[in-house]
């Protein structure tokens, strides 16, 4: 498997990705931050809490990166903080 092979959805919307510049960038993040807070707070209104999640899945041969997926608080995903990163191998026999 190779990057190009993972389907990445950013988290930064296409507009801001697509500026002229850092400060053009940066002036058009704010726009978009009702949308990410409303994401939160619909986990939030069910118990659950948003987390930026990969998948590798080797029987169908799936790889992607998601935006944003909600995550049950008591699941290992969710005492994530920060930068912090936590791996989950799960074998099927």
């Amino acid at each position: 498997m190779e990057l190009s092979d993972i389907l990445v959805q950013s988290l930064v919307p296409q507009p801001p990705r697509a500026s002229a510049s850092a400060e053009e960038h940066m002036q058009q993040l704010p726009q978009f931050d009702s949308e990410m807070a409303r994401e939160r707070q619909e986990a939030e209104d069910v118990g659950d809490v948003l987390r930026y999640v990969g998948v590798v899945d080797a029987v169908s041969e799936e790889e992607r990166v998601e935006s944003c997926e909600d995550i049950k608080k008591d699941h290992s995903f969710a005492q994530l903080s920060g930068s912090g990163n936590i791996y989950s191998v799960v074998l099927v026999f």
